[in-house]
């Protein structure tokens, strides 16, 4: 465990020794899966203890009384600056089906005060707990999906790496995700989520150049393919509905 903990370590500062050591590993997956899995559950418990406690102060009846109020002052905002007003009968169907909208929720959020045996905290702590375990499987699963393809296009780039190397190595992009531990933090909580998207990227670049023994350049044209891939036909199928509907609308 301390070897991996300092290959963690020496992988945050690009030491190219220690992307060589997990990838030529004999349990290198294992170890990668386990990366994964452990700062995934750390990030998670972190995020959701700071969801419990905002969940855990107000009761069911309390949220919908509260967005009601958020929703009323929407509205009235939108009034001011004349979005609303100049039809009646739709602005008072529109309040109608909100407030009906909103009766339903409260009716709702009584029957799951009623019929809730357990005390509201504690049933607001086992939602909060199935959703930390279930932290890693999405983690997991981005991760993996991703990589795979990453792989394809390093491999037209002459890349070497096999998949399980390939997945031992990018695993270590988590690391720098330790800092979205303090997401819930007002603006601070964000900085460090840029800085460890920035980060993490930067480690993900380098984890499938040596995975690829091949140099960083090509190790940031194969991460990069796939988006400008999709941006790419994003923007062919653009193109194609603007023709089509040029097409059909006889050019006027």
């Amino acid at each position: 465990m301390s070897d991996l903990l300092r290959t963690l370590g020496n992988a945050l500062f690009f030491q190219d020794e220690a992307y060589a050591r997990l990838r030529d590993a004999k349990d290198n997956f294992a170890r990668g899966l386990l990366v994964i899995v452990a700062i995934s559950l750390i990030v998670g418990l972190f995020n959701s203890l700071a969801d419990y406690m905002t969940l855990v102060r107000i009761s069911p009846s309390a949220q919908v009384a509260e967005a009601r109020a958020g929703m009323q002052q929407a509205f009235d905002q939108l009034e001011r600056m004349g979005v609303f007003g100049s039809n009646p009968a739709f602005d008072e169907q529109f309040r109608r089906n909100m407030e009906a909208g909103f009766a339903i929720g409260e009716a709702v959020a009584k029957v799951v005060e009623e019929t809730t045996r357990l005390p509201y905290p504690v049933v607001v702590a086992f939602r909060v707990l199935g959703g930390w375990l279930s932290y890693p499987f999405g983690w997991i699963s981005r991760w993996m999906l991703y990589t795979l393809v990453v792989l394809v296009f390093a491999k037209l780039l002459g890349g070497t790496a096999t998949v399980r190397e390939m997945l031992a190595t990018t695993s270590l992009v988590a690391v720098p995700h330790l800092l979205d531990a303090f997401r819930f933090l007002p603006i601070a909580g964000g900085l460090l989520s840029f800085v460890a998207f920035v980060w993490g990227v930067a480690v993900y670049v380098k984890g499938v150049a040596v995975a690829n023994r091949f140099g960083v350049e090509r190790a940031l044209l194969a991460v990069l393919a796939p988006i400008l891939l999709l941006l790419g036909l994003a923007i062919l199928v653009l193109i194609a509905l603007v023709l089509l509907l040029v097409i059909t609308t006889g050019g006027r």
